[in-house]
């Protein structure tokens, strides 16, 4: 495990499946870097944390509103949903969650 601010380091990879791959960004950790087949989307602070509880009518509209189409480009193209992406952005704010407690649970604030 990486060490830092939480386990997961920047650059590494949170979710890798069917076509959409999301990482945490090399500069800003609190940034995540997004490809859906060959299409890249940056998504700045706050993005994954908020789709990924959200559900799929706000994914849809946020990603619409955030990639003016585009992203509905590079879904179909990938003959995915984007159902596919919700999932995507669930299991890559969760491998996140689990880093940051693995490393609150080596790391423990004393007081």
């Amino acid at each position: 495990m990486a060490e830092g601010k939480d386990a997961i380091a920047p650059g590494e990879i949170l979710y890798d499946g069917e076509g959409i791959k999301i990482t945490r960004n090399q500069k800003n950790p609190e940034d995540h870097n997004l490809w859906i087949g060959d299409s890249y989307f940056y998504l700045q602070r706050g993005v994954l944390e908020e789709v990924a509880v959200s559900d799929v009518r706000h994914v849809i509209d946020m990603m619409h509103t955030m990639s003016a189409g585009v992203m509905d480009f590079s879904l179909n193209n990938s003959r995915l949903a984007y159902s596919d992406l919700a999932v995507a952005f669930s299991q890559a704010r969760i491998k996140e969650l689990e880093g940051m407690l693995a490393d609150a649970i080596q790391n423990p604030i004393s007081g």
